[in-house]
């Protein structure tokens, strides 16, 4: 967020008089200058609106018990299948990144099922464990952070999942929710593989959001090369999962009940352990790892010479990992995975794509086995 515009702090300070009952109800992070400026920046610095703002939100967190939303509901399995969510690290800012591939999310099917109010308490609980992340990340911090990165994935959109009524209205019911009640947490939302039906799309959300939301927004098409750019610019490569331009190969999916604790990632391994193997035009290459010991910690870089390539981790025929083109020629590739049972793990190096390139691959992979491999 920027600094503080002299208006800015006379407004803060006109604020905090005016809702001087309501401070002994928030935390220590809520009750920080730049938290409290969020209500103000939403309503243009006018202290009676934004006074009028969070009152109502109080008010609507008591009235849906949304305080403890975290510990006592938990989504229906159908609904967090249907609806996968990564949060892949932070910006340069400190600020979470969340990726909705958006485009192959089910949410028409889970709401023609009877399940809109379920998706409704799944944003609300997921805007929640967003808010936890960010009060966890800003202890030591000189300023807290208070805004998050969206990335929605449209590739796979379609028709039939725009056309349905009871979908639209549910996506509506939350946004409302979102604007009323956690006014100036994001920071960016970054648009990508946008197909062209997507302005209609957006056409029904646009009178939900503020001016101050709608200039936040990038909307990119299926120019890779342009959107994966754009995200580099405020985002350091391992922060950004692989298929995104970033090198993270292994950022799973997120859930609730994995807490507020980041997953370990990939870590950087000596040069001295690269091997290299050279993977002709149309095919793919494997690298077999035996783990002994389930449980087992293991770790993988690997980086190409001049162009991309393919990658995929699996366990026999199952792929727990995939990228259809990582940027393996401008940043070395990081991945780490604890294995669930003890067996042959793979590294595939897929070219199949190219016709008539050969790739020049270096790999390395360690273990809590044996980190010396």
């Amino acid at each position: 967020m920027a600094s503080f515009t002299v208006e800015e702090r006379e407004a803060l300070k006109n604020f905090r008089t005016q809702i001087g009952d309501l401070l002994d109800k928030l935390d220590n992070y809520q009750q920080q200058d730049l938290c409290l400026l969020r209500w103000l920046r939403a309503r243009e610095l006018n202290v009676d609106k934004a006074e009028e703002m969070l009152r109502k939100a109080m008010k609507w967190r008591q009235d849906n018990k949304v305080d403890s939303i975290l510990k006592v509901w938990e989504a229906p399995i159908i609904v967090r299948d249907a609806l996968p969510v990564r949060c892949s690290g932070t910006d340069k800012d400190g600020c979470v990144i969340c990726l909705q591939p958006y485009g192959k999310w089910e949410l028409r099917q889970i709401v023609e099922k009877g399940y809109a109010s379920d998706f409704v308490k799944f944003w609300i609980q997921f805007l929640e464990q967003g808010t936890a992340l960010m009060r966890q990340d800003s202890i030591g911090k000189k300023e807290p952070i208070t805004q998050f990165v969206l990335i929605y994935d449209m590739e796979g959109f379609s028709m039939k999942q725009m056309f349905c009524r009871e979908k639209i209205a549910a996506e509506l019911n939350v946004m409302k929710i979102f604007e009323a009640n956690y006014p100036e947490t994001l920071k960016a939302a970054y648009v990508v593989n946008a197909p062209k039906i997507f302005e209609v799309l957006f056409a029904f959300f646009k009178p939900i959001l503020t001016g101050h939301t709608l200039s936040k927004v990038k909307v990119f098409g299926s120019n890779t090369a342009e959107w994966r750019a754009a995200l580099l610019e405020n985002i350091e490569p391992d922060e950004l999962p692989s298929e995104y331009g970033g090198s993270n190969t292994s950022c799973p999916n997120y859930t609730v009940d994995q807490g507020i604790e980041w997953l370990k990632k990939g870590i950087a391994l000596p040069d001295k352990t690269f091997s290299s193997l050279m993977i002709p035009p149309g095919q793919s290459a494997n690298v077999d790892i035996n783990v002994s010991k389930s449980g087992a910690r293991l770790y993988w870089n690997f980086k190409c010479e001049d162009y991309d390539i393919g990658f995929s981790f699996l366990h026999g025929n199952d792929e727990l990992f995939c990228c259809r083109r990582a940027d393996a020629h401008l940043h070395v590739q990081k991945g780490t995975h604890v294995v669930a049972e003890a067996g042959t793990y793979t590294l595939r190096f897929d070219n199949s794509y190219s016709k008539f390139r050969a790739k020049k691959v270096q790999y390395t992979y360690s273990t809590s086995e044996d980190n010396n491999n």
